[in-house]
């Protein structure tokens, strides 16, 4: 299994136009900013269920509202960081700048 060390390569950054498709799919896991998302990446390959009803219960990882749904396409341009882990895309929660 890989280290989180090497999921750090497979952090991508786009803009929010280029990731919504993967949030009407439902496919999008909002991470919150304080996690590490490479570790995010690897506990979702490795199938860490653990790790990850830790995180869902604590408000670290979360599915996205309505509400964040429709403030991020209201600005697609924003930045997105995000990991994809099929069928999951790990997405830290964008933010304007």
């Amino acid at each position: 299994m890989k280290d989180p060390a090497d999921f750090r390569n497979e952090i991508l950054t786009a803009t929010w136009a280029d990731v919504k498709q993967h949030a009407v799919d439902g496919a999008v896991v909002v991470v919150d900013p304080r996690l590490d998302l490479a570790t995010v990446a690897r506990a979702a390959a490795k199938d860490d269920k653990r790790r990850f009803e830790r995180w869902l219960a604590d408000g670290g990882l979360r599915r996205p509202t309505e509400v964040d749904l429709a403030a991020w396409s209201a600005t697609p341009d924003i930045p997105v960081r995000f990991a994809i882990v099929r069928p999951w895309v790990f997405v830290i929660e964008p933010r304007s700048v």
